[in-house]
This record gives structure tokens, sequence and C-alpha cells, in this order.
């Protein structure tokens, strides 16, 4: 089981600690598998009403990679992404950025059924 950042564990989405653990997500994806990065901050409202769809969906789409990355732990690689805010989704395939989704909405997440 890994970490959720909101609250119990999860065996569907891991909480990146290090920019070693965000290049191991998207290595360990390969070229056939969407990684989906959840960029959001502890503090944030949305992206704690938002959390419990990411897990369905995580749950929902299980050959995709889905990985939460705290933008106040890994600020260097949230600002290298274009993170300006929370929450952003950023889907990559190869490990290179497909498309993105930003805010609490499900429509955000709705991209996903087109990606994989």
């Amino acid at each position: 089981m890994l970490h959720n950042p909101f609250g119990g564990t999860t065996s569907t989405t891991g909480l990146l600690s290090s920019d070693a653990a965000y290049s191991q997500a998207l290595a360990k994806a390969g070229t056939d598998r969407l990684v989906v990065v959840d960029c959001y901050a502890d503090w944030c409202g949305p992206c704690r009403a938002i959390s419990p769809t990411v897990d369905a969906l995580a749950k929902e789409y299980l050959d995709v990679v889905f990985v939460k990355l705290d933008v106040d732990v890994l600020g260097e690689i949230a600002a290298e992404l274009g993170v300006t805010s929370m929450p952003t989704f950023l889907f990559f395939r190869c490990g290179k950025a497909a498309d993105a989704g930003r805010g609490s909405h499900r429509g955000c997440l709705e991209r996903l059924r087109y990606l994989t």
C-alpha cells in the first residue's frame, strides 16, 4: 500500500518523495503506459476535493500509472513542469508530456479517456 497524502492508503496512487522517484515513475511506465501526475499541495482545498475522484479513476484505469507530486516538497520539478496552479494534472506517454489539465473539476481528468 502507498501513502495517500489526504488520508488512508491506496494501492493505486503513489506519493512522489524525490526527484529520483519522479524519474522512476516515468521510466517504470515504459513506452506503453500512460502516467498521470497529480500536482497538489497539502494546504490546497480544491486538491483535497478532487483527490477521491483521482483515486477512483486510478482504480478504474489499472493500466495507467497515477502518482501525486507535492509542489511544496518537489517545487523544482513542479516549476520545470510549468505548474502554476493546483491541482494540475499532467499526462505523460513515453516519458513525454501528452496533455495537461488544471482545476478541481472532473473535466480536467476526462481527457484520460482519450489518452488511454
